[in-house]
């Protein structure tokens, strides 16, 4: 199956509402860096420009994991927007 070719980021659960970009740089070392940096290691290195969708059930944290991959992006020197 298609889904089982899919990469897999696990996060710890984090208890309180990120605000700010440093909260947000601290989600993004830990979603997009170490243990799940392999996961992500293309679309970060890549250069051309893309788009980048994330969805999901409600709740499940999509506004957080945007805005931490803009950010990352950001830090990374990409020209990043996130609507």
């Amino acid at each position: 199956s298609p889904l089982g070719e899919l990469s897999l980021s696990r996060l710890p659960f984090f208890d309180l509402e990120m605000r700010g970009v440093f909260p947000l740089q601290y989600v993004a070392s830990q979603a997009f860096r170490g243990t799940n940096a392999d996961a992500w290691e293309d679309l970060l290195a890549d250069q051309k420009d893309r788009f980048v969708l994330v969805g999901g059930k409600g709740g499940v944290g999509k506004t957080t994991t945007s805005a931490s991959l803009a950010v990352q992006f950001a830090t990374d020197g990409h020209s990043t927007l996130l609507v």
